[in-house]
């Protein structure tokens, strides 16, 4: 069952965000939608699947046939988890769907190991977690999961190796790959190009059109930081709920140093990074900072909010969806360095602008923005404050090569300019070559001696 898409073009307002597109998902084979961030992606995965925000106007034609049955991972995968239901049974109950008991168990057990989960990885009692227990990889791929064990015709992926290391990927790429095999039809939206070298057919999107692949962007080798103590975590054990997630772990940051915190999707970075911004509880050991010992959140005062920023894996839900992205990016400085509004939301302007964000597109409210857009307002949101340490989960995911070299002009210039310190968590060879220090965390623990270091990059 072939879904055809001729003319396509859906507006906004007075906003077009993308015009004239024509393309093909065909059975058993892996389409690929790529493209820099802000092109009109993740709006033509939303269309096909049906899924556009109320308001949204779509002319041409979008063919699937009657009867299909089409599975839609948006790029916030992670968000259609639901929050109060265990894993498990989710997952159980998707492939009840329609009546079809008959191997449910089978098909949640193929469905997780062609999302890159491996024979192990998952138990039986880890099932019975709900969603916050995961790591923000193993949530992007249970998202896929539970769309799999629908047995979708059509599977529609917006950004689905959000979160994951080189291995968990290329697992994910041979589950896409077989899928495609048993004769479902998939639209892959991705920068990523080691699981883009898994398609069939690639398309590239620019300003809303298709068109031929743009030349390809290096990034620039950045200057090394300064070491001192900035950052310090001392023995940190974090628990949620009965599941202890992180091994007594150590590590340090130095002032104006970059150091990028690598492992397995679900090793526990993640948390370990939520724990540093306050977000995860600390059951044991300490998170200091300048010598100061931080407890959670709610217990810092706002200085010590404004020293310690974090910018989130899981985005789009850390914006206020009826509030537009200008005011959310400026009410940092507001709040947390008393600005008025408009020199908060002036000096706003031009830092995101510095990110290559628009006037019109920060105008915007966050639905209208795409997954790479809102990363970059969520950085620039936590340098307003003007931290002392800053926390990078993922900042660089579904960014092109251009934006991903903007984010780190950014952060290298800041830090030179600050002597804040930068804790990024990524999988991106890009990300990592640009790092002073590389720190492995595998099963919540770091193989690092006490002071946190680790081999140079």
């Amino acid at each position: 069952m072939s879904a055809r898409i001729r003319g396509l073009t859906v507006t906004v307002g007075e906003r077009e965000l993308v015009r004239d597109i024509d393309f093909d998902v065909e059975p058993g084979r892996v389409t690929v939608l790529t493209g820099p961030s802000g092109a009109g992606k993740s709006t033509v995965a939303a269309a096909l699947a049906g899924a556009l925000p109320e308001g949204a106007r779509v002319a041409g034609d979008l063919d699937i046939p009657p009867g299909t049955r089409v599975g839609y991972v948006p790029q916030d995968g992670a968000l259609t988890l639901n929050p109060g239901r265990r894993v498990g049974t989710a997952l159980h109950g998707y492939a009840a769907l329609g009546g079809r008991r008959d191997g449910g168990q089978a098909r949640v057990r193929a469905a997780l190991e062609a999302v890159g989960f491996e024979a192990g990885e998952l138990p039986r009692r880890a099932l019975r977690r709900f969603p916050h227990g995961f790591s923000g990889g193993q949530r992007s791929r249970l998202a896929v999961a539970q769309v799999l064990v629908t047995r979708p015709d059509l599977l529609i992926l917006d950004e689905p190796s959000s979160g994951l290391d080189g291995a968990a990927r290329d697992r994910l790429a041979g589950g896409i790959a077989a899928l495609a095999g048993d004769g479902v039809a998939v639209l892959l939206v991705t920068h990523d190009a080691a699981l883009a070298a898994h398609g069939d057919e690639l398309l590239y999107l620019r300003k809303g059109r298709l068109a031929p692949p743009a030349p390809r962007t290096d990034a620039v080798v950045t200057p090394r930081g300064t070491r001192g103590d900035l950052l310090r975590l001392d023995r940190v054990r974090v628990r949620i709920d009965l599941d202890l997630l992180t091994e007594p772990f150590d590590l340090a940051v130095g002032a104006g140093e970059l150091v990028g915190l690598v492992g397995p999707s679900g090793a526990g970075k993640s948390t370990l990074a939520r724990a540093v911004a306050g977000l995860a509880p600390v059951a044991a050991g300490r998170v200091l900072v300048d010598g100061v010992a931080l407890g959670s959140l709610r217990a810092r005062s706002r200085t010590q909010t404004a020293a310690v920023q974090y910018v989130p894996q899981e985005i789009r839900a850390s914006f206020d969806a009826h509030r537009t992205v200008l005011t959310q990016v400026g009410a940092t400085a507001r709040w947390l360095r008393g600005l008025g509004r408009e020199a908060a939301d002036a000096e706003a302007e031009a830092l995101l602008a510095e990110l290559g964000l628009e006037q019109a597109t920060i105008a915007r409210h966050p639905g209208g923005l795409s997954g790479g857009e809102l990363r970059r307002a969520a950085l620039a949101r936590c340098l307003l404050a003007r931290p002392r340490m800053l926390v990078c989960d993922e900042t660089t995911t579904g960014l092109d090569a251009l934006a991903a070299s903007r984010v780190h002009e950014l952060l290298d210039g800041y830090r030179a300019e600050s002597g804040a310190g930068v804790l990024l968590i990524s999988h991106h060879e890009a990300d990592l070559a640009r790092v002073d220090r590389i720190v492995p965390v595998r099963d919540g623990r770091t193989s690092l001696g006490a002071d946190g270091v680790g081999g140079a990059c």
